[in-house]
């Protein structure tokens, strides 16, 4: 499997533990578009950080 690094920020997208992820679309390094439904049914990591400058 080849990683893909997506930047992506949610301003205002409170989720909540268990709550699906909302569709998304954006470019990688090279340009190409991958979308949060290309990859159902397959292994994919998301990974949510809090907000720069976020106490806690």
């Amino acid at each position: 499997m080849t990683p893909v690094l997506l930047g992506l920020a949610l301003a205002g997208a409170d989720l909540a533990i268990g709550q699906p992820a909302p569709e998304f679309a954006l470019p990688d390094e090279t340009g190409r578009v991958h979308r949060l439904l290309d990859y159902r049914g397959k292994t994919l990591v998301v990974m949510f950080f809090p907000k720069d400058f976020t106490p806690g």
